[in-house]
């Protein structure tokens, strides 16, 4: 039987008076953000962050075709906020089998848009549904209600939402956010299913840059020049590159690596003839979704 987390927030205030606006209680301050509420406070706390924002969020869209949308415009406020280096995690429903296969293919669209900015993003569990909408910047503002980052939640619907300022409350849904973020595996942004015929191994990948471009792929090879390290907003993130004979191709990953140079890995993700990272711009890599030691010889793929 599917598990489904709902959260349920309580949150108890002795008020005399009527609520209204915000209400300031033993050092909690609470603001409405119902309905339209929620757009313009949501997106001027993402402006100001200056250490983190981190999110977990049922359902997030990115509409290619209505630029200007409240969905889009978060996004891209986002990926402002970690070109400044803001640290930037977001854990995303995954999509269950019961949500059909326009959920997912909608929701990894979002999610490639925010990887390729250097977003680190995780699918929950698939046994889990993950239906919480909640915000939590610099540790001390935390956004919760019933709005997801979709157009007729933020533009259309009646939604339930509150903005709490506490270092303490944020404090009790960061260490929620960490046990979820920890339980949850790097997402793979692509709608495929398994790696195209046409991207499997490093000299097809690199003989059909353009076609593979974007795609899920799949190269086996020996790793070398393994290079673990932090951004400054404090991510960890791992780099080496992949050899098959004569070809070889950059694989970046989140986190640290539980293999080492010269071991044989496949390395399954999303590969980029080039992606942009603010003034950066990085050629011929695959951003791995997945990666696992293999014993078969990595120039049979090629």
């Amino acid at each position: 039987m599917k598990k489904i987390f709902f959260i349920i927030t309580i949150i108890s205030l002795l008020i005399i008076g009527a609520f209204v606006g915000s209400q300031t209680h033993q050092n909690v301050v609470i603001y409405d953000l119902s309905n339209r509420n929620y757009f313009f406070r949501t997106i001027e706390s993402i402006e100001k962050a200056e250490n983190s924002i981190h999110i977990v969020m049922f359902e997030m869209r990115y509409y290619p075709n209505n630029t200007n949308s409240s969905e889009n415009a978060l996004i891209k406020e986002l990926i402002r906020a970690r070109e400044r280096n803001v640290s930037v995690k977001v854990v995303l429903e995954g999509g269950e089998d019961y949500l059909g296969s326009d959920f997912i293919t909608k929701q990894k669209l979002a999610c490639s848009i925010l990887r390729n900015a250097s977003i680190a993003v995780r699918f929950d569990p698939k046994e889990v549904t993950t239906h919480a909408k909640l915000l939590i910047i610099d540790n001390k503002i935390v956004i919760i209600g019933s709005t997801n980052w979709v157009d007729y939640a933020l533009e259309k619907n009646n939604e339930a939402n509150i903005m709490i300022v506490s270092k303490s409350v944020a404090q009790t849904f960061e260490n929620y956010f960490q046990k979820l973020w920890f339980s949850s595996e790097d997402a793979v942004c692509v709608t495929q299913n398994k790696p195209d015929e046409k991207c499997l191994g490093i000299g097809k990948i690199l003989r059909n840059k353009d076609y593979c471009n974007g795609r899920l792929v799949s190269a086996q090879g020996i790793v070398r020049g393994l290079n673990t390290r932090a951004s400054k907003s404090g991510n960890i993130y791992t780099t080496f590159d992949l050899i098959a004979d004569k070809d070889s191709i950059k694989i970046f990953m989140w986190g640290e690596p539980d293999f080492e140079n010269e071991d044989n890995v496949t390395v399954v993700g999303t590969y980029h003839k080039e992606k942009k990272v603010g003034k950066y711009s990085f050629f011929d890599e695959i951003e791995a979704g997945k990666i696992k030691a293999t014993n078969v010889d990595p120039d049979s793929l090629n």
